[in-house]
């Protein structure tokens, strides 16, 4: 079932093949529990309704909420400490943050 939400097209926008039309750089599986929210855009902030557009999407499946259940919990077992440098924020991230006026200004 195709992706309801293609303006934003991955990696084709730098490489312009037709391969690379819808292609994201996905991260490795440890910690997606405490990591929300998911998907390239941020626009899922629920693990199990990421599960289940997944499972839509490139599957084609229609999950249950048990089997809902049984992957999330599976996933959060991949939990372990975040290592500090995965989430400190680098010098531009840190200007923007920081930037008077800006909305989430730590």
């Amino acid at each position: 079932m195709p992706w309801p939400d293609t303006k934003d097209r991955g990696r084709y926008e730098i490489t312009r093949r037709d391969v690379d039309w819808m292609v994201f750089r996905v991260p490795g599986l440890r910690n997606v529990a405490q990591t929300g929210p998911y998907f390239h855009d941020g626009s899922v902030s629920s693990l199990e309704e990421a599960v289940r557009m997944m499972a839509r999407h490139q599957l084609g499946k229609e999950l249950s909420d048990k089997e809902v259940h049984l992957i999330t919990r599976w996933l959060d077992r991949l939990t372990g400490e975040i290592p500090r440098a995965d989430i400190a924020l680098d010098e531009a991230s840190r200007a923007i943050v920081l930037e008077p006026g800006y909305p989430g200004k730590l």
